[in-house]
């Protein structure tokens, strides 16, 4: 008996303590721990949050059962499927609980209405009729059968053969069946309401674990099992409904139970799941409960004052995804995610309790010793924090305010010196608790926004604030500036000081200074647009590794490195560490990484290996975003940085990223924006896209394409890269970051490979992971076999139709030959004649001009008897006559031809008709006719042809003189009028009282070579083309005329032209305005009736003037005699006269010779008239001799084109005589005036003497230049040339011809000019005469009285006087 109960009493006391061990994990709460949350909300696109049931399928994706549709979630987006009652391919139902994936991949949807599975192929799915209620388990065994679960008390199998589901009625029905498992021996385990019941594969054994007596298994176990797990270790973990956990061993049997008494909860147990360290996990109503493999428990609950905590306690599916991560869904609150990498991270999180910082926005970091570190809040003041205890206190004292900037901890005086915004430095005595607080204008501090602390080597505080930089003289206990103007007032963000003692500060705009306390020199350096160096003046970190490498961390430009040697600074170059990364702290571990805070998570650099990694919230980052200046490495080597919610540290050696090969999927197929799918018409699919290696595109298909991928890491997106090349496209890889889609259109026909790769933070790209697809583009139907095939045929066709209308069309082809032939024929023709005529006028007008000069000059002779004058008056009058019908002739030759362009220009038509009317008013009351006019002028300008109107008018008028008999009347009337399209034309009526026009000659008196036969007035001589010509130049005036005539009456000639400025092109249009001054110099045409009445030149000029001395002449014409004609006639006239017979020869002797004046024909032999005035007008040399063109060429054409060659007059043949004398006499008249002009203007001023442009410049040139060396007394001929760079020859001929001076005397000039200036100033005459050049004032006094007739002496006494003008 002793035995027995000692044996009791022992069995007791291990059951209390097993009871004790069980117990006390539970109450103690674990800190170590930090249980932190990503949250999938309907915000992120779950239909819905009561989630139901979660599955990673073998890709990688994240199946989600809802209460309203199914979710699948790719690590990016989320894409969701619903019931369409029009679809039997949609799901079945849209309650979903439960979603499995068996061992050949297949994914089974059990729903309110029962069975689905996914047909990844169509992206759609099928339904099964049985089931057809609840379906909430499936399991499968190791010999491929599945099983599931429906309405709670139905077992059902799949049929492979059969594709259904057969019921299994070896399981009673009056069982109601809550979860399903199977185990290594194909065994079945069932949670049911009568406890745990075990199946063979057969059905035929069964173990029932229900409430058996005391020394087999406890009673409490029959109570009803909702779910059923088996662990690693293969133990079989059952979740009861209200009554806890138990666990049998799978190797001794043995039970374990956990329950309200062990400090569970009472609630339901959902769900069970085992993490990658042992841990398991029950989702409960009240929370998660974590099993630790030492026995410790965990309960985490929602806390509503921690977002990063479990958003909801109603717990109904746990499942860990193949990165270990521990996927929870709740009832309310979506899914919660607790990411393996969160271990990596200890996150201090700002809240009320004890063991929470009282503020956010972490800013500064210190450490005192001893695991007690000082923390700065931006937003919850002065924060201590005891590593040991895990406590954290805010420390109160009106000497400090919650926005805390800046820390600095001084060891030796164990003092904290505290920089805060709006609140200035505080001082803080840890050993005595004694704050001395430093704020207002006495302290020195400059401002009372403190943004940074630091101690030196030799113990100098200094801050920094927005006032600039100040240090702590300890003897006048006050701060003080350093004696630079800009450091004591810019506005300083950072201090740092390096291992050599330099102070840097780095300023918000104006970038980087450095302070070498040695030497006392301050350097800066500032960002530049153009340049390299600093990318940003906003300062915001500088730190120096332990290789004395400074770094420089800006706001807006990336990282920074520093080169010692050449004391430069360049920009990293990495994308993560570039513009869009604002750099936050720098610190360097053992291993010489650097840790970089950033705007976009924390990043690691290895500066030896070049190796760049990223960790963000995916890796357990409480958050992305850090803030300025927050960071520190502490003594035991763990390293602290500041967030903008929070604190977080972490040992750098411990901190990993996940390096797995990622498994990239093609996600869509989309042509144009369409995804396809196996299920479309014409797809290039047959199954799914994933699961496609190959595909072909139509032609039409390939315009324009595009394939979505991605690589599968839930919860680790933001850090994956990928890389694309599409061989047959792209020669090297496209590094294309984060971008999940490329685009392609208009590829040729052929064979691509596409290739994607897929790697963390773009590292170790050959070892990526990586995709293929095959891509084959068909040609288009036009290059396919068929095509051809049809292209064959249609050849065929086409050939035989050629084949059988050949014959037409080169019949066709010869007719339109015959016809081309005839239009060039016609063509050359009207060439051949133009040339015929323009030809034959030049060869007709020469002689012409040698008949008709000479006979002018004698009928000019007084003494001449007056028979003989009667007589060659007569002859002059014919070839006057001659002249006049070869000019018509041209012009109408030319416009029949089509050769002749009208040119208009805007002016008033009536004045111009008015000038007409005078040149004819002499001429009609000579002949006793009574010539009237009236006109309708109201000022108006309008679109017309002078030239058109000029000869209309004229060829009007000369047939209404020429046919009124003595005693008559002539009436010329016009007007401008309008019609009511809003046209305007120029009426113009020509009435007679004449011999009139019979009615059978008015339908021709317009056409060809036509003479009327009108009495007296028949003139067989003529050419029958006046009215003709008057028709033809009324048409190009898009017009029309008319004509009224009665025999013994009269006639009324009517014209209209049209002057509306939109009826002609702008080409026709001229920029010469028709106005009075263009009239007065307008070339009028003379009929011939005003030639046959001219009166002698005698009467209509000048006088001859004798010309003051010998001139040279050049006349240039291949008609021998008329240049002897003229040579003989200017040799007469003091001229000196050269001839040469072409353009070619005149040119050589122009240089040679330099004439005064050139007469040139137009029509020459190896160089033409223009040619050779172009070559003068261009050659410095000769630019400035005058030049007249002689021609037998008429039209506006031919005179523009003459003036543009730089011709100063254009004279017709044939010419009169003395008219060409006189335009010879009143050049060179003008000529020589303007000269002497020159002389006596004592300014020289050129303008208006001299008229050549380049001339012009030359000596405008000349003249900068002396004026400029005026006081040079050895300036020389050489100097000027070289200045203006030309010879000296030409400069001879220029200032001989021009100034008729010399180079010498033209400088003599200006420098008198200047002393003239220079006197009047009151400079005595030595100093005027140095001034002006002159090296003797007496040679100086000589030139000045030979120039101005006085003495500078008489010059100066005068101005005294005030004699002098």
């Amino acid at each position: 008996m002793l035995i027995q109960l000692l044996l009791n009493m022992r069995s007791k006391f291990i059951f209390i303590l097993f009871i004790s061990v069980l117990f006390l994990p539970v109450m103690a709460e674990d800190n170590s721990i930090d249980f932190r949350f990503a949250h999938i909300t309907n915000n992120e696109g779950i239909s819905q949050q009561h989630i139901t049931s979660m599955m990673q399928d073998n890709k990688g994706l994240m199946w989600i059962g809802t209460k309203n549709g199914l979710c699948v979630y790719n690590g990016y987006e989320i894409k969701r499927y619903f019931n369409n009652k029009k679809n039997v391919n949609s799901l079945n139902h849209n309650f979903v609980r439960s979603v499995f994936q068996d061992s050949q991949k297949r994914i089974w949807i059990g729903t309110e209405k029962g069975v689905c599975r996914y047909l990844p192929h169509f992206d759609a799915f099928q339904r099964y009729d049985v089931p057809l209620t609840p379906t909430t388990a499936f399991a499968q065994n190791k010999r491929g059968e599945i099983f599931c679960i429906s309405d709670y008390n139905s077992l059902y199998r799949f049929n492979e053969e059969t594709n259904a589901f057969d019921k299994i009625n070896a399981v009673g029905d009056s069982i109601l069946i809550y979860g399903i498992v199977t185990d290594d021996k194909d065994r079945l385990w069932l949670g049911t309401d009568r406890g745990l019941k075990v199946y063979d594969h057969k059905f035929l054994h069964i173990t029932e674990y229900t409430a058996l007596n005391e020394s087999k298994m406890t009673a409490d176990i029959a109570d009803v099992v909702n779910v059923v797990f088996i662990d690693k270790q293969k133990n079989i973990w059952v979740g009861k409904n209200g009554n806890g956990i138990v666990r049998i061993n799978a190797k001794t049997n043995e039970i374990t139970r956990w329950n309200k008494k062990n400090g569970l909860s009472d609630g339901m147990i959902r769900t069970i799941e085992q993490d990658a360290l042992g841990r398991m996990w029950f989702g409960t109503e009240k929370g998660v409960f974590v099993f630790f493999p030492d026995g410790r428990i965990r309960n985490i609950r929602q806390d509503y004052t921690n977002n990063q905590g479990l958003n909801d306690n109603a717990v109904y599916s746990i499942v860990r995804d193949r990165d270990d991560n521990i996927w929870i869904g709740t009832y309310f609150g979506g899914i919660n995610i607790f990411k393996n990498d969160y271990k990596q991270f200890r996150h201090y999180r700002a809240g009320y309790s004890n063991s929470l910082l009282k503020g956010k926005a972490i800013r500064k970091i210190v450490e005192e010793g001893n695991g007690i570190f000082w923390i700065a809040t931006e937003d919850g003041g002065l924060n201590r924090l005891n590593e040991k205890t895990g406590e954290i206190k805010k420390i109160e004292h009106p000497a400090l305010v919650d926005n805390v900037h800046a820390l600095m901890f001084d060891a030796a005086s164990n003092e904290l010196w505290i920089g805060m915004f709006r609140g200035g430095v505080t001082r803080y005595n840890i050993k005595t608790g004694r704050f001395t607080n430093y704020l207002g204008e006495n302290t020195g501090l400059g401002s009372d926004m403190i943004f940074s602390i630091e101690m030196d080597h030799d113990g100098v505080i200094w801050i920094a604030s927005v006032r600039g930089l100040r240090y702590f003289d300890k003897k006048t206990n006050r701060f003080e500036k350093l004696p630079h103007e800009l450091l004591s007032n810019v506005f300083i963000y950072t201090l740092y000081v390096d291992s050599k003692n330099n102070v840097w500060i780095g300023t918000r705009t104006q970038g980087l200074f450095r302070y070498n306390k040695k030497t006392g020199e301050i350097k800066s350096w500032i960002s530049k647009e153009d340049g390299d160096g600093l990318a940003d003046n906003f300062i915001t970190s500088v730190f120096e590794d332990t290789k004395h490498q400074i770094w420089i961390g800006t706001n807006n430009g990336g990282l920074h490195k520093f080169d010692v040697r050449n004391e430069t600074i360049s920009a990293v170059e990495n994308d993560l560490l570039q513009n869009e990364n604002c750099i936050y702290g720098i610190l360097e571990d053992n291993n010489k990484r650097l840790w970089i805070s950033t705007n976009n998570g924390l990043i690691c650099m290895d500066t030896r290996k070049n190796n760049i990694r990223r960790y963000t919230t995916d890796e357990g980052l409480p958050v992305n975003q850090f803030n300025y200046s927050s960071c520190l490495r502490s003594k035991n080597g763990r390293f602290y940085f500041g967030t903008v919610n929070g604190l977080i540290s972490f040992v750098p050696d411990k901190v990993t990223i996940n390096n797995r090969k990622l498994n990239i999927l093609l996600l869509n197929l989309f042509i144009g924006n369409h995804i396809v799918t196996a299920k479309d018409e014409d797809s290039p699919l047959t199954k799914s896209f994933d699961e496609t290696n190959k595909i072909t595109l139509t032609a039409k298909q390939a315009r324009s394409f595009s394939i979505e991928y991605a690589a599968i890491s839930l919860g680790h997106t933001s850090n994956i890269a990928y890389a694309i090349k599409m061989e047959g496209v792209d020669r090297d890889w496209n590094y294309v970051n984060n971008q999940r889609r490329i685009v392609y259109s208009g590829l040729p026909h052929g064979n691509y490979v596409f290739r994607i790769k897929a790697s963390y933070s773009n590292q170790s790209w050959e070892s990526a992971s990586e995709r293929v697809l095959e891509i084959r583009i068909l040609p288009p139907f036009y290059l396919s076999n068929l095509a051809f095939v049809i292209y064959f045929i249609i050849f065929m066709v086409i050939a035989y139709f050629v084949f059988r209308f050949v014959s037409i069309r080169i019949k066709e082809k010869n007719l339109i030959k015959m016809e081309h032939l005839e239009k060039e024929n016609i063509k050359a023709m009207n060439k051949l004649k133009i040339d015929f005529f323009t030809n034959i006028s030049h060869e007709l007008k020469t002689p012409l001009t040698l008949i008709i000069s000479p006979l002018q000059s004698v009928i000019e002779d007084a003494a001449l008897d007056f028979g003989l004058k009667s007589r060659l008056q007569t002859v002059l009058r014919n070839a006057h006559r001659m002249v006049k019908l070869i000019e018509e002739l041209i012009t109408f030759n030319k416009i029949e031809s089509g050769q002749t362009q009208i040119h208009l220009q805007k002016g008033n038509p009536l004045e111009f008709i008015e000038e007409i009317y005078y040149l004819f008013r002499d001429v009609a009351n000579k002949k006793g006719i009574n010539f009237e006019i009236r006109l309708e002028n109201n000022g108006e300008d309008v679109w017309y042809s002078p030239s058109c109107v000029e000869k209309i008018v004229n060829n009007l008028l000369s047939n209404a003189i020429k046919f009124t008999l003595e005693g008559g009347s002539i009436l010329l009337s016009s007007s401008i009028v309008g019609t009511k399209n809003g046209e305007v034309f120029l009426d113009i009526r020509v009435e007679d009282t004449g011999i009139g026009i019979a009615k059978e000659e008015l339908t021709n008196v317009f056409k060809n070579y036509y003479q009327t036969r009108r009495g007296q007035n028949f003139d067989p001589n003529g050419w029958g083309i006046g009215l003709a010509l008057t028709w033809n130049l009324v048409q190009m005036h898009k017009g029309t005329i008319s004509v009224d005539s009665e025999i013994g009456k009269g006639s009324k000639f009517s014209v209209l032209l049209n002057v509306s400025e939109q009826a002609f092109t702008p080409k026709e249009k001229s920029e010469v305005k028709a106005d009075q001054n263009f009239l007065v110099t307008y070339n009028y045409q003379k009929s011939e009736i005003l030639e046959n009445s001219a009166l002698p030149i005698s009467q209509l000029s000048n006088p001859e003037v004798e010309l003051e001395s010998k001139y040279t002449l050049l006349v240039v014409d291949d008609n021998r005699e008329l240049a002897e004609f003229l040579s003989e006639i200017f040799s007469a006239k003091y001229f000196r006269v050269l001839t040469a017979e072409n353009g070619e020869e005149a040119l050589k002797i122009a240089v040679k010779s330099n004439p005064d004046i050139i007469i040139s024909d137009i029509m020459m032999p190896v160089m033409d008239g223009i040619t050779l005035c172009s070559k003068l007008k261009n050659d410095l040399l000769t630019s400035h001799i005058p030049v007249i063109l002689l021609t037998a060429k008429q039209g506006h054409q031919n005179i523009i084109s003459g003036y543009e060659s730089g011709a100063d007059m254009y004279v017709e043949k044939p010419f009169n005589t003395q008219a060409l004398e006189l335009i010879v006499q009143n050049m060179l008249r003008t000529r020589d005036q303007n000269r002497k002009q020159l002389k006596d203007d004592p300014e020289l001023n050129i303008t208006g003497v001299v008229k050549n442009p380049r001339d012009e410049k030359l000596l405008n040139a000349i003249k900068e230049f002396v004026n400029e060396n005026i006081e040079n007394e050895n300036l020389s001929v050489s100097d000027i040339t070289q200045a203006v760079g030309v010879s000296r020859t030409v400069l001879h001929v220029k200032m001989r011809n021009l100034l008729d001076m010399s180079i010498s005397e033209y400088v003599r000039t200006l420098r008198l000019n200047k002393a003239k200036e220079l006197l009047l100033e009151g400079l005595n005459i030595s100093e005027t005469a140095y001034q002006t050049g002159f090296s003797d004032p007496n040679y100086f006094s000589k030139c000045f009285k030979k120039k101005y007739g006085s003495s500078p002496t008489d010059y100066i006494s005068a101005l005294k006087n005030g004699n002098h003008q």
